[in-house]
């Protein structure tokens, strides 16, 4: 028997059933649920606290944080865009992705018209990665990493498939 390959197999010969990805997101939306409110506890018990005194804006935030976290997993139960085919979470991320892209061509174009340096770049650059990292932690598993939209922009000396800022250049 070779490891790992004939398992997919012996799983349909008996007949088990498969994963159910609908109850898996269930589980999580309703884990994550229950995780979110005992956060809104702790915040709330947290700023009664003087010294966690916070400009309402900041507090509201945070709010804003867990709820959009909250609502993040029971979108992806949500209706599918008749369109796209993508539900609601899907198209927000591709969105979001598009809107970070076009953030990180002004970046370089701003670099290469030397209205910032290379420093501020990667600083703009790495907060940018960031949010493009969490969003793609969020979504569905790729198989193959999505292409630089900057190829050939940037150089970038590692041995990466990428003309980037890659993690291997930091």
């Amino acid at each position: 028997m070779v490891h790992g390959l004939t398992l997919p197999s012996l799983i349909r010969l008996l007949g088990l059933p498969g994963r159910d990805p609908h109850a898996e997101t269930l589980a999580e939306a309703q884990a994550q649920n229950t995780a979110s409110l005992a956060a809104e506890r702790r915040l709330a018990e947290l700023l009664a606290d003087e010294r966690n005194a916070l400009p309402s804006p900041l507090a509201d935030r945070l709010r804003t944080v867990l709820e959009q976290r909250r609502n993040a997993v029971w979108e992806r139960l949500g209706a599918v865009n008749e369109v796209t085919g993508e539900s609601a979470d899907d198209t927000y991320r591709r969105l979001a992705r598009e809107m970070i892209e076009a953030e990180r061509a002004v970046f370089v174009d701003l670099r290469d018209a030397r209205r910032i340096d290379e420093e501020m770049l990667r600083s703009l650059l790495r907060r940018l990665d960031l949010e493009e990292a969490a969003l793609y932690r969020e979504g569905p598993r790729r198989t193959e990493p999505e292409p630089w939209p900057l190829r050939g922009r940037l150089p970038c000396p590692c041995p990466c498939p990428y003309s980037c800022p890659c993690p291997d250049r930091r």
